[in-house]
């Protein structure tokens, strides 16, 4: 996420909306820049030099921020254990592997998702025996989100499917939709959120 995407975020957007936004908005910025630079020129000048003009500033934002296959994905699976003893009422649940960057950086996702849901209960386990390895997540994620080790490791190592982080969002103690790292996007925000 960037400054951009924080920013609509914060004023209320959907997850979705504040990701298409930036990329809406510099391309709606190229073109107006393009009609009032070239608003004297033939109609051939404008399609020749106009729409390249116009694009340069869409180009130069994907560049600095480029879209992912997964940015916009929600792409769920139910796996094939949906309880276990360590899952609470409703919560969602992110598995994590220490020293995992892709982790780490969810951490973002999850203190944004707190603050704009406080009542969602988000519980970060990490598998590991190890409490030194739950150190750097901790500081980095909101005091309001649980982080703590897995009790039951080779069940939630099974859950994830050697994939991390996994997302899961949980009902009455039971997984209801697990999402890979790759296939949780703003779409999965949005049906988290909702």
């Amino acid at each position: 996420m960037n400054n951009l995407e924080n920013l609509f975020l914060d004023i209320g957007l959907s997850w979705t909306i504040a990701k298409v936004l930036p990329y809406s908005l510099v391309l709606l910025i190229g073109v107006v820049l393009s009609l009032l630079l070239f608003r004297k020129k033939n109609k051939r000048f404008k399609l020749l030099v106009g729409i390249p003009v116009s694009m340069i500033f869409f180009a130069a934002y994907f560049v600095y921020q480029p879209i992912y296959e997964g940015d916009f994905s929600n792409s769920s699976y139910k796996p094939q254990t949906t309880n276990l003893s360590e899952l609470k009422k409703d919560e969602f649940v992110v598995i994590a592997i220490p020293g995992c960057n892709y982790c780490l950086e969810s951490i973002e996702k999850l203190n944004k998702l707190k603050v704009r849901n406080p009542d969602l209960k988000i519980r970060f386990l990490v598998l590991t025996s190890d409490d030194k390895d739950l150190k750097h997540y901790r500081k980095i994620a909101l005091p309001s989100i649980t982080v703590a080790k897995a009790k039951d490791m080779k069940r939630f190592l099974e859950i994830s499917e050697g994939g991390f982080p996994t997302f899961l969002a949980i009902r009455e103690g039971q997984i209801k939709k697990a999402w890979s790292n790759d296939s949780f996007g703003v779409l999965a925000m949005d049906e988290i959120e909702n």
